[in-house]
């Protein structure tokens, strides 16, 4: 039997449903199913595997930045374009690397908000990594240990300024970025380069209608049927 586009599905539940919900409602519950679905069972035809090089955190030299500027720079650091979206610790702040104007400056966010300098200490460190674009459900990820999944509200209980460096032991998942790729944060924020192993599934986007699921369509149908 051929395989079902989203859109059929979509017609089909309307059908069932007796046009009780809407095409907008009705994507809603199939993708809720089609989620679900995934999640129970081992399907080996969905599985994806990949791995990342976590970053060094780096202390070299000092930094100068003025109260209320988002710019700071360095004196002894070169700066990468893969550093936007890091964190830096000044003092007793924590910022966020916006943009990277050149290899020895960077903008952050919020402002800096200790007293004017041109000589502090600071810790510029990556806590937040991007998944493969396939994936969409973490089965398991690894580095020396394997990671334990964590709420970030339990992460900011714990640590809310991100303070502890080691060796990961959490994973607390972040959303998606502009281009729908899922983040991860780790914590304890790794110190030392490490390559991090993850299996994932590879959740079918059905946002465009056309798309097969390479799943029981049949099921998700029905499932999503009982939650209208």
């Amino acid at each position: 039997m051929a395989l079902l586009t989203v859109r059929d599905l979509e017609g089909r539940l309307l059908s069932l449903l007796n046009e009780k919900v809407d095409a907008i409602e009705a994507r809603t519950l199939l993708d809720e199913q089609i989620r679900l679905l995934y999640s129970t069972w081992s399907w080996s035809f969905a599985k994806t595997e990949s791995s990342f090089a976590t970053v060094a955190e780096r202390t070299s030299g000092y930094v100068s930045a003025t109260l209320d500027s988002s710019a700071m720079t360095f004196t002894a650091a070169y700066v990468a374009t893969s550093d936007v979206g890091s964190f830096i610790r000044v003092g007793d702040f924590r910022y966020e690397v916006a943009s990277r104007p050149n290899s020895t400056t960077i903008n952050v966010t919020p402002n800096y908000q200790g007293a004017t300098t041109t000589s502090a200490g600071y810790t510029l460190f990556k806590n937040q990594y991007l998944l493969a674009a396939d994936v969409h459900h973490l089965i398991s990820i690894a580095g020396k240990t394997r990671y334990v999944e964590q709420s970030r509200e339990y992460l900011d209980s714990i640590d809310p300024e991100r303070r502890s460096p080691g060796e990961p032991i959490y994973f607390a998942y972040h959303g998606m970025d502009t281009n729908s790729q899922m983040t991860i944060e780790l914590y304890p924020y790794p110190d030392d380069e490490i390559v991090v192993h993850y299996m994932g599934y590879n959740i079918n986007d059905i946002s465009g209608g056309t798309e097969t699921i390479i799943l029981l369509n049949t099921v998700a149908l029905y499932a999503a049927a009982e939650l209208g």
